[in-house]
């Protein structure tokens, strides 16, 4: 059987629009010899259609999926342009850039949200600049006329010692009040982002001892003493006003709160964290006060009857422009332990 009969009796098989057509088809195989083939001749001629058209379809999807990564990609780089642009100075958008995926309209709201943003900005450093100022000038007027009654008192106790007990009541009520005038400058200076940091090394247990020197009369007085140990080698980079100012809040909190007994400072290396532990033998705080005792005006906590009230919520902003942290918590043995944490900088990354 020619090559050319085989076909036409396998497509009659094949478009057999009635059961004689394809019982005729089958007729003719078997007639040339492929009686015990004919099957696989069908189901040859069959699967190499199919596999063409398999081929064909598999070649389809692998460009369509190539279409859709390219389209993605471009997608993704598109977005990453506008981000980048979002997050940068403030500037008009370029009539280089011609998106394919992202409409104009986007590209418009997001840069009229950018020009409100930069105006809200330039007015919030403005008012903020503006508040400092006022701080500034309300304090420098209320120091005055403060100065003048302590110094009127002091006059008062030299000419009339029938009544110093009372005038030293009311010295002792200005000097708090200028206390909680500066307490409120610097309070404001961190809130309106205006303090500024000096860092540089200091050796650890230098600036420790000069802090529990400050203080050393005023714990004697109430027969506390004062102990500190610690790794003597390390050095902090950090401002020193501020971190004497930080550890002498807290040493001075601790102090107002213990009664006969010992304050021990201890201080080392966790890693690359610097850490400073400060205990107390006081009475402690009340439960659920260990976060509340860092807000302004905390001292209804624990008894203070010197205090502004402010000493430990300005650590704990000074502490945080040392990117570090500071916790409290109770001692199982009695009194509060003070937990300060900040990273070992240097030059290099303070500011990154």
């Amino acid at each position: 059987m020619e090559s050319k009969d085989m076909n036409d009796s396998i497509n009659r098989i094949m478009s057999a629009s009635s059961p004689n057509a394809y019982l005729d088809g089958v007729a003719s195989l078997k007639q040339a010899g492929y009686e015990s083939s004919s099957f696989q001749l069908f189901v040859r001629h069959f699967f190499s259609g199919t596999a063409f058209f398999a081929f064909l379809f598999l070649l389809l999807v692998i460009l369509y999926l190539l279409i859709r990564l390219r389209r993605n990609n471009a997608y993704s780089r598109e977005v990453q342009e506008v981000v980048d642009w979002t997050n940068g100075p403030l500037s008009e958008w370029s009539e280089e850039y011609i998106f394919k995926y992202i409409p104009p309209t986007v590209i418009m709201s997001i840069s009229s949200l950018k020009k409100q943003l930069n105006r809200q900005k330039v007015i919030h450093d403005e008012d903020t600049a503006r508040i400092m100022e006022y701080m500034e000038n309300i304090s420098h007027q209320l120091k005055t006329p403060l100065a003048v009654i302590g110094a009127t008192c002091e006059r008062l106790c030299i000419h009339h010692p029938d009544i110093e007990e009372r005038l030293i009541v009311c010295l002792a009520q200005t000097d708090k009040m200028a206390a909680l005038i500066q307490d409120f400058l610097q309070l404001g200076r961190f809130d309106c982002n205006k303090q500024k940091m000096q860092f540089e090394y200091i050796p650890a247990v230098n600036l420790i001892e000069t802090v529990i020197n400050n203080l050393d009369i005023v714990a004697k007085k109430k027969q506390l003493e004062i102990t500190e140990c610690g790794e003597k080698d390390i050095l902090w980079y950090c401002d020193i006003f501020w971190m004497e100012e930080i550890l002498g809040n807290i040493l001075k909190n601790c102090i107002e709160h213990s009664e006969k007994g010992a304050i021990n400072i201890t201080f080392g290396l966790l890693g690359s964290m610097n850490q400073i532990v400060i205990r107390d033998c006081g009475l402690g705080l009340k439960e659920g006060l260990e976060k509340k005792i860092f807000e302004r005006y905390s001292s209804i906590n624990r008894i203070n009857l010197e205090g502004s009230g402010l000493g430990l919520s300005i650590a704990q902003q000074a502490m945080k422009l040392h990117f570090g942290t500071i916790t409290a918590s109770n001692r199982q043995e009695a009194g509060v332990e003070f937990r300060l944490s900040f990273p070992q900088l240097n030059p290099e990354t303070i500011y990154s």
